[in-house]
C-alpha cells in the first residue's frame, strides 16, 4: 500500500456538507478500515485565518480525532473563480506550499480535488517525480457556464479548456463520478487511467427495508420531492414548469416538496407567488443536511431536471436512491439518465415535457408498489454508492498507482 495520500483541497468550506460527506467521511473510512495514513491538505485564502483561526483549530482537533492529519496552507487570492490572468500570481503559491508537504511528509501521492487542485498537482509533478490524481467532481468550464459566470467565448473558459487537456493527459489517474463523465475524459486523454468512483451519501434513514410497509400502505397522496440547492444548473423555473404541467393542470392527484438551503426557501416562495401557482398542494421547507434524507423518505418520487447537459452524477440522484425514491430525471441529467435506464430506478423525462403520459404511469406504479421501489433503490443505492463501496474503491485506486509505481522501477 502506498505510505501515505495527501488530499488535496482549494478554498472549499471543510464544514460544508458536501465536503463533510465526499471527503471528510470517506477519507475517514479509509483510515480505520485499510490503515491508510492520510493528510488533508487545505489551501484556504489568507483572510480566513484571522476571521476563523479558532475554527481551523477546532477543526484540526476533529480530524486528528479521527485519524486525519489537517496541513492547512494560507494562500493570498481574490474572487473565485480565479481569473485566469491571476494563475500565475496563485499557482507559484500552491506549488511552494505542496512542495513543503512533499518534503516534510514522505512524498506522498497528491489525491487533487478540483481543477485548481489539479493543476497545482500537474505542474508539481513537472518539478518532482510525484503521483497526481486529478479528482474533478464536476466539469468546472461548463460549471461556469452554467451559473452564467462566463461565456463560450471567454478567455476564462477557453484557458480552462486547454488545462483541463493537459491536466488529463498529465495525471496518473483521473476520477469519474459517473460513466458519461468518464467517456468525456476519455476522449480527451484516451491513454490515460480513468476510474468511474460515483458520490458517496451520507446519513442513515432510521426506518430500514423491513419497516416501510406500513408506510407504503397507509399513504394516500403521492408527493413528487426535490431536495437541494437551487441555481444555475438546477434552475427553479424548470421544476416550477413541470410542477404546473402535473399538478396545477390537474393531470395527476398529487403534491410537490422541496426542501431547499435555508437561502432558497424566499427565493422558490417568490417564484411561486409570482406565477400565480395555487400552493396549496406545494410545500417549501429547510432542513439540516443530515436530516434530508429522513425528510424525503416518506415522498414517492425524486426529482431532477437540469437546463444544461450535465455529465457528472449528483449527490441529489443519489441521495433520492438511499432515500428509498425512484427518480425522474431530465434528459440532460446525463449521469443519472445513465443509472436510470442500467439499473431501472427512474424514469426519464424529455426535455420537452412530451412524455408526460408515461411519466404519469411511472408515478402511478409506484405509488402502487411502494414497497418495492423502496426495496430497490435503497438496495442500488448500498451497492453503488454507501461510502464503504466507495472508499474501497478509492483504495483500489491507490492500490493500483502502487503497482504501476512498482512496474515502472
Amino acid at each position: 500500500m502506498i505510505d501515505k495520500i495527501a488530499y488535496v483541497i482549494i478554498r472549499e468550506d471543510l464544514n460544508s456538507p458536501i465536503v463533510q460527506s465526499q471527503v471528510v467521511e470517506v477519507l475517514c473510512h479509509i483510515n480505520k478500515n485499510y490503515s491508510q495514513t492520510i493528510l488533508l491538505v487545505w489551501f484556504f485564502r489568507v483572510d480566513y485565518f484571522f476571521r476563523s483561526a479558532g475554527t481551523i483549530k477546532s477543526l484540526r482537533k476533529m480530524l486528528e480525532a479521527r485519524g486525519i492529519h489537517l496541513v492547512a496552507i494560507p494562500f493570498v487570492s481574490g474572487r473565485f473563480p480565479i481569473p485566469w490572468y491571476l494563475i500565475p500570481f496563485i499557482l507559484p503559491q500552491w506549488l511552494i506550499g505542496l512542495m513543503w508537504v512533499w518534503f516534510k511528509h514522505g512524498k506522498p501521492v497528491l489525491h487533487c480535488r478540483s481543477y485548481h487542485a489539479a493543476l497545482a498537482g500537474a505542474c508539481f509533478k513537472m518539478i518532482l517525480p510525484s503521483k497526481i490524481i486529478f479528482d474533478p467532481r464536476s466539469p468546472f468550464p461548463e460549471e461556469n457556464i452554467a451559473a452564467g459566470k462566463w461565456d463560450k467565448g471567454s478567455i476564462n473558459y477557453s484557458f480552462w479548456k486547454v488545462a483541463e487537456r493537459w491536466i488529463a493527459k498529465k495525471c496518473d489517474a483521473i476520477i469519474a463520478t459517473s460513466r458519461p463523465f468518464l467517456m468525456s475524459f476519455r476522449a480527451l486523454a484516451p491513454n490515460s487511467q480513468i476510474v468511474l468512483i460515483p458520490n458517496n451519501y451520507s446519513g442513515v434513514i432510521s426506518s430500514d427495508l423491513q419497516t416501510t410497509a406500513a408506510t407504503d400502505e397507509d399513504s394516500t397522496i403521492n408527493t413528487i420531492c426535490y431536495a437541494g440547492s437551487l441555481g444555475h444548473w438546477n434552475n427553479p423555473s424548470f421544476y416550477l414548469d413541470f410542477i404546473e404541467a402535473i399538478i396545477v393542470d390537474k393531470r395527476y392527484d398529487c403534491k410537490a416538496m422541496f426542501v431547499v438551503p435555508t437561502a432558497s426557501v424566499s427565493v422558490l416562495e417568490q417564484c411561486l407567488l409570482k406565477r400565480r401557482i395555487d400552493t396549496s398542494k406545494i410545500s417549501v421547507s429547510s432542513v439540516s443536511h443530515e436530516n434530508v434524507l429522513e425528510e424525503i423518505s416518506g415522498c414517492t418520487v425524486g426529482i431532477q431536471i437540469m437546463s444544461q447537459v450535465d455529465t457528472r452524477l449528483s449527490i441529489k440522484f443519489v441521495e433520492y436512491l438511499a432515500a428509498g425514491l425512484p427518480v425522474i430525471v431530465s434528459q440532460n441529467v446525463r449521469g443519472a439518465a445513465d443509472i436510470v435506464e442500467t439499473c431501472g430506478v427512474g424514469v426519464i423525462l424529455h426535455d420537452d415535457f412530451n412524455n408526460l403520459c408515461e411519466v404519469i404511469a411511472f408515478i402511478d406504479d409506484v405509488s402502487k408498489n411502494r414497497l418495492y421501489w423502496r426495496q430497490k433503490c435503497k438496495r442500488i443505492a448500498k451497492q453503488l454508492f454507501s461510502t464503504k463501496v466507495v472508499s474501497k474503491q478509492i483504495i483500489g485506486l491507490y492500490q493500483s498507482l502502487e503497482s504501476s509505481a512498482r512496474d515502472g522501477d
